[in-house]
């Protein structure tokens, strides 16, 4: 089924996004439909290459047509071993491997201003720099090579348009096992990189897809994306055991990434960087990170996570810091992290009174954190706003459930925050502990926290409605801490259950509204008017 290049996404109704989203087959088909053909047979006589061919230097194809390696090669010395000048040719290395020990540069060079080039079937050993160069060609086909231990890249694509590579690897390559560099239109399918410097390397390229490969033990990153590369897919691939990073993007845009496992990385599973934007990831499975699951970090705008499992982090599950802006996190499972599940700090940094962050959480599961379930938080004099967490559940934590704090005293400012139909429970900390002001706090559930299980801290003008709290392990069910000015609340249809319920913690909440709320866990209900005066104080005792 095909997908629009462009996909308008509304997020809740605070964050709007257009994802750049191919699908590998439509980009084959536009190559297709181009080149009118991926792959092709050519008809006549084959030229052979062997080695005695070699016994002057480098073996140069000028002329257009079929050739075939018929028998392993060894490099001459100081030189190319193979050099493809001319345009249509179909190489076929017939199963055999070239050895580079002691050549000179790339084994295989593509020269510029050829196009429709072909080569396949065959191993190339030892290459001191390029075991394959491809640069400023147009279209090339790859299939069925492999390349080791090169001393720079396996597979160096440069300046070139229209390149499909398929069922190809590289292995033990000190840079990458791919480089694309300033390259368009890139196919990568079936490929296999292992211990490769970077597994696949992007850098200022645009319409690069990489489809049903898999990446092991790289030693920087799985797949690096750099230098304003933009639309590019990746769907259907494993990195394992990366040194490094799984996935690394730098100052990328339009980025699709789906059905991508990502295991046992020393470092985040995922990292956007640098102003990278419009990116989505979607059905990832992220495993024992030796960092953070995913990382998003510094200026980063409009980003979907979505349909993903994160377990067994060293740090956060998802680390959202500095400047970012129009992210949406949606049925995301987070356990077993070492520190936080989801932890935004300073999710966009401006000076007061507002800065509008667009942040929506919905419908993820945070379990068993070694810190808070989800936690935002914000530096003095800085603002946050738009934020909406929404059908979350926060379980078994070592500390909050949901906690949106900043350092220091006074206003909130989480302004114009919802927090809708969540669940905390059997946390370490409070349900909730919530610095809000201007914000809708609505159908709540928090039951079993070790601490309060809703806590209102430093508020102004929120709505407080439908909440239910009961069960508190400690502390209190609903818990108000003013800083001795009015905060203007309104609370409506709360109830609290049986155990020590307190409101305004030796604070005035006069001018707040509180109707229709059983805050004792006896039955009664706060007066249907704006009288909060015989509310205030309550100790534990007269509850």
């Amino acid at each position: 089924m095909h997908r629009l290049y462009i996909t308008a996404l509304m997020l809740y109704p605070y964050v709007a996004l257009a994802v750049f989203n191919p699908t590998p087959g439509d980009q084959l088909w536009a190559i297709a439909a181009e080149t009118g053909r991926i792959t092709s047979a050519v008809e006549g006589t084959q030229t052979r290459i062997q080695q005695s061919d070699l016994v002057g230097g480098t073996y140069t194809i000028s002329s257009p047509g079929r050739y075939a390696v018929v028998e392993d090669l060894t490099a001459p010395a100081g030189a190319i071993t193979i050099d493809i000048t001319a345009s249509n040719v179909y190489l076929d290395l017939n199963g055999f491997t070239i050895d580079g020990t002691g050549g000179g540069t790339s084994i295989i060079n593509a020269s510029a201003g050829t196009t429709n080039i072909h080569i396949s079937n065959g191993m190339i050993l030892n290459a001191p720099t390029n075991a394959l160069n491809i640069a400023s060609t147009t279209q090339v086909y790859l299939k069925n090579i492999h390349t080791k231990q090169s001393g720079t890249t396996g597979f160096q694509i440069q300046n070139t348009a229209i390149c499909f590579l398929s069922q190809c690897s590289s292995t033990d390559s000190t840079t990458a096992g791919i480089t694309t560099n300033n390259a368009s239109r890139i196919i990568i399918q079936d490929y296999t990189s292992e211990q490769d410097g970077i597994g696949i390397n992007i850098i200022n390229s645009n319409q690069i897809t990489i489809a049903h490969s898999t990446i092991y033990t790289p030693g920087t990153a799985g797949i690096a994306s750099s230098a304003n590369a933009t639309k590019i897919n990746i769907s259907h691939t494993s990195i394992l055991n990366s040194m490094g990073t799984g996935i690394q993007l730098d100052d990328t845009t339009y980025v699709t990434m789906e059905h991508i496992v990502i295991d046992s990385p020393a470092s985040d599973g995922v990292s956007l960087q640098g102003s990278s934007t419009y990116v989505t990831c979607n059905y990832f499975d992220i495993l024992s990170s030796g960092a953070s699951g995913i990382t998003i970090n510094n200026n980063i705008l409009s980003v979907i996570i979505k349909n993903s499992t994160i377990i067994s982090t060293q740090a956060y599950g998802i680390f959202l810091a500095n400047n970012n802006q129009e992210i949406m996190i949606d049925a995301v499972d987070i356990i077993s992290t070492s520190s936080h599940g989801i932890f935004a700090n300073n999710p966009y940094a401006t000076s007061q009174p507002s800065g509008t962050s667009r942040i929506a959480i919905t419908h993820c599961n945070v379990e068993k954190s070694g810190g808070h379930g989800l936690f935002f938080t914000i530096a003095p004099s800085l603002a946050a706003t738009g934020i909406v967490f929404d059908s979350c559940t926060s379980i078994g934590n070592n500390g909050d459930g949901f906690r949106l704090d900043r350092s220091g005293s006074g206003i909130p400012y989480f302004d114009f925050t919802n927090i809708l139909n969540c669940t905390a429970s059997s946390n370490n900390g409070s349900g909730f502990m919530l610095r809000t002001g201007n914000s809708l706090i609505k159908g709540n559930i928090a039951q079993y926290n070790l601490n309060s299980n809703m806590m209102v801290v430093y508020p102004f003008k929120n709505t407080i409605i439908g909440n239910s709290c009961t069960s508190q392990a400690g502390g209190f069910n609903f818990i108000e801490i003013a800083d001795g000015s009015t905060s203007h609340d309104m609370y409506l249809n709360n109830y609290a259950g049986a155990g020590s319920n307190l409101i305004a913690d030796n604070y005035s909440l006069a001018n707040s509204t509180l109707r229709k709320t059983d805050l004792r866990g006896d039955g009664s209900s706060a007066p249907n008017d704006d009288d909060l005066t015989h509310w205030v104080n309550i100790s534990a005792s007269q509850t």
